[in-house]
């Protein structure tokens, strides 16, 4: 979730607008999210980015489905029911189901955070 500052050039330099800046509840820099189906790993944010990295493989992402979710090792999550917004999730490589607002069990704080501002401020991305 970290950049060492708000940079956002991935965000800037991508042709398909992958990397979104968007602002999460409780957490004081806009978060950097990945859509993947939007991606095709141009490689341009890596090119452009100040600190090394490579965000089209790095940044959580957004998953269109648990298949698209499985054929990648990104970090990241999918949503599988839009109605109470439960979740695939994968965080340092390990699988999890998650329900925002229940509580952060094997999900981080701040990526609880960012999944529950997906899907709740930004639900035209599911």
């Amino acid at each position: 979730l970290a950049c060492n500052s708000i940079c956002e050039n991935c965000v800037d330099v991508c042709p398909n607008r992958a990397n979104l800046a968007i602002e999460v509840p409780g957490l004081q820099k806009h978060q950097i999210i990945h859509v993947d189906s939007m991606c095709n790993a141009c490689g341009n944010c890596k090119s452009f980015c100040p600190y090394d990295s490579a965000p089209y493989l790095e940044k959580f992402t957004l998953f269109a489905s648990e298949a698209d979710l499985g054929n990648s090792k990104n970090d990241g999550f999918t949503v599988y029911d839009r109605a109470t917004g439960a979740c695939k999730v994968r965080v340092f490589g390990l699988l999890h189901d998650y329900v925002p607002d229940k509580g952060f069990k094997n999900v981080p704080e701040k990526i609880g955070r960012l999944i529950s501002a997906v899907i709740h401020n930004y639900a035209y991305l599911l």
